[in-house]
């Protein structure tokens, strides 16, 4: 009797997981649901659409640097239709790169790897107050702002590391160019022994 009830406590253990029943899959749907309404509300979706907007923009500098090109030709009706063309198809390839469901969907799972159900909630519930409306409107504000200063910041330092590092690359080519001829000399005097 042991022997059976092991055995299916192995059975058990090896097919639940195989077989998951139906209300954990409806549980991870409204898990699902709710990450989504998070992000909606975090307006993390209008987020993918200005990386939407950001690559249109890119492919466009492409096409405008490939007409700077062509500078001497001159911009007549059948130029500028071909020109319109090839800009319509280049920007749609581009946005073929980018399927913003799909981002979508491939970031739900991290949510659901890191974020508690009830943290889920309490994110969403903020983000649909009005303060959380309100930091959303100076996030990106700030964003700007923060960045400025970093950059601004980074930039002396980096002039400054990059000084550094060409210094201690100048000391480090002489010391190996100093071990270099050591390493000679104590071969020559090896040599005449």
């Amino acid at each position: 009797m042991k022997k059976l009830f092991t055995l299916l406590a192995v059975i058990y253990a090896f097919v639940t997981p195989v077989f998951p029943a139906d209300n954990n899959d409806k549980d991870k749907e409204k898990r699902y649901a709710d990450i989504r309404k998070m992000m909606e509300a975090s307006r993390a979706t209008k987020m993918f659409d200005q990386m939407k907007d950001g690559i249109k923009a890119n492919a466009l500098k492409m096409i405008q640097n490939t007409e700077t090109k062509l500078e001497d030709l001159e911009m007549t009706d059948e130029v500028k239709k071909l020109y319109d063309e090839f800009a319509e198809k280049s920007i749609d390839r581009a946005m073929k790169l980018v399927n913003m469901e799909e981002l979508i969907n491939d970031m739900v799972p991290c949510y659901d790897k890191y974020v508690s159900n009830e943290d889920i909630k309490t994110i969403t519930a903020f983000y649909e107050t009005p303060a959380g409306k309100r930091f959303l409107d100076a996030a990106p504000k700030i964003t700007m702002d923060y960045m400025a200063i970093m950059m601004d910041k980074m930039g002396g330092r980096m002039k400054q590391m990059q000084a550094e590092i060409e210094k201690s690359s100048k000391e480090f080519a002489e010391k190996l160019i100093a071990l270099k001829e050591k390493q000679k000399k104590e071969k020559g005097s090896k040599e005449t022994k």
